[in-house]
């Protein structure tokens, strides 16, 4: 019998985002009987912690050091001892290499080249770095994109030749309307009568929060039946953003309409009790926040940009409006807030197309697909 084949799994993050949370599903998904994942974080990484009570993987701590080495020149020096501990670590342990952040993949593709590994950069950004364009694809066996949005970063050429398009998936085990605990409008006090409308997500400026809250005026004054929740922290950057949409709250006096419900664990419960979910980004690169909220039934609206409107481009399941014009959100709301039979059929066009398009076990499928794509040298082609 064949020897699984031995992946190492880079990430560099030492919080939860949307790329930690799809390398997680990923790890579940994987066929544990093809595969043996190895998951290489930092120590305080929190995915050690999720994957930890899983005996099929196997956790190596290794520091990534920050690439900031201009403002800070003794990063270099921690730059080269980290590289080189990965690369002894792969050399002697890992047939593939698949690096999920910008950081990892500048560590991961180099260290996997140097122990002459295959190399998977698995693409979650959008950036427009010549290294990140130019120069990493080079040492990346196979690049997979999350959305053709991140995909087209890249030349043609380069991406026929070696790339892949791979869309984040639901784990709809977490994911079952049955299994809801509980409503935040029982929490929140919100009236049943009301339009609970929600964004989710990290809170930083190009997450577009500050749209919504600017054309809210607007939306009450035709329907002040509306209220809205914000969900999330600050993860990655200091909280001055979130400090800046509450006086924004303040200054319209839309106190009693807008609620901060801060960092949750229960985003399934959160979905599933709104009407309607917003994710109004510049450059989404694709949006983990858009299918989750589809695959608790609750219709969506997007911004017209990056990889968001390929989630809903069959034109089932939501709204697209131009991005990064509060008139243009005011409109979108407008036409579905008072909709209560168009909700409800986009809501559950939204579930099917989910379960269809954008689930981890389809995921895991891909992935795996294209670890068989790579002639492993002593192991050749999986079968």
């Amino acid at each position: 019998m064949q020897q699984p084949l031995q992946v190492a799994y880079l990430d560099h993050a030492e919080e939860m985002g949307g790329a930690e949370f799809s390398l997680y599903y990923l790890i579940k998904e994987i066929d544990k009987e093809s595969i043996h994942p190895h998951l290489i974080v930092p120590n305080e990484s929190p995915l050690r912690e999720k994957v930890y009570h899983h005996p099929s993987v196997t956790i190596a701590p290794h520091s990534m050091s920050s690439l900031n080495i201009v403002k800070r020149p003794m990063n270099g020096l921690s730059f080269f001892r980290d590289l080189y501990r990965l690369t002894f670590y792969i050399k002697k342990h890992i047939d593939v290499v698949h690096t999920n952040t910008y950081r990892s993949a500048v560590y991961g593709l180099i260290a996997g080249k140097m122990a002459g590994k295959k190399t998977v950069w698995h693409v979650r950004d959008l950036h427009d770095s010549l290294l990140f364009k130019k120069v990493m694809p080079y040492f990346a066996d196979h690049i997979i994109a999350i959305s053709r949005a991140v995909a087209h970063q890249f030349s043609e050429d380069v991406f026929r030749k070696k790339g892949s398009i791979v869309y984040n998936g639901v784990d709809f085990s977490e994911y079952q309307l049955e299994h809801t605990k509980g409503s935040i409008r029982a929490e929140l006090n919100i009236p049943q009568e009301a339009v609970l409308i929600g964004m989710v997500g990290r809170m930083t400026a190009w997450k577009g929060y500050h749209h919504l809250i600017e054309a809210l005026p607007k939306v009450i004054r035709q329907a002040p039946h509306v209220r809205v929740v914000i969900v999330g922290g600050a993860l990655f950057a200091s909280d001055d953003y979130i400090k800046q949409l509450k006086q924004m709250v303040k200054e319209r006096e839309l106190q009693n309409h807008v609620c901060f419900l801060g960092h949750r664990e229960d985003i399934p419960n959160i979905m599933k009790s709104l009407d309607i979910f917003i994710s109004y980004s510049e450059e989404e690169p694709f949006g983990r926040v858009i299918i989750e909220a589809l695959a608790m039934e609750t219709p969506v609206i997007v911004a017209d940009s990056g990889g968001a409107p390929e989630i809903i481009e069959n034109g089932n399941c939501g709204v697209i409006a131009p991005s990064g014009s509060p008139e243009a959100l005011t409109a979108a709301i407008l036409s579905v807030v008072d909709e209560e039979g168009k909700l409800r059929e986009l809501g559950s066009n939204g579930r099917r197309w989910v379960k269809e398009k954008f689930n981890t076990r389809k995921v895991g499928r891909e992935i795996y697909q294209t670890y068989e794509s790579l002639s492993v040298p002593d192991k050749g082609k999986l079968v």
